[in-house]
């Protein structure tokens, strides 16, 4: 029992950790939970594409855009401000364009 649990907590840790590793990933991983999984795959992450309408980036945050392919009016292109806490990244959407 023990030995399952622990097996169990160290899988879940490993998950954790390799979605918020880089950058990419931690924005990949938000997409997903939000359920755009087919984006979350594919979807194309350009850096600074919309820093300069982004006012409160912190020292240790970065400005991410996120493109879905193909371009469609139901799916909104995304803003994404990435935190990085440690060794970790967190991306946290701010907006749409």
């Amino acid at each position: 029992m023990k030995k399952r649990l622990l097996i169990l907590f160290s899988t879940l840790l490993l998950a954790f950790l390799l979605l918020h590793i880089t950058p990419h990933a931690a924005i990949r991983s938000n997409a997903a939970s939000d359920l755009h999984l087919i984006a979350a795959v594919t979807a194309p992450i350009e850096q600074g594409w919309y820093e300069a309408s982004v006012k409160d980036l912190s020292m240790n945050e970065e400005a991410y855009h996120m493109t879905y392919e193909p371009h469609d009016d139901a799916l909104p292109q995304h803003n994404y401000k990435v935190k990085k806490v440690g060794i970790l990244f967190f991306a946290q959407p701010v907006g749409y364009h």
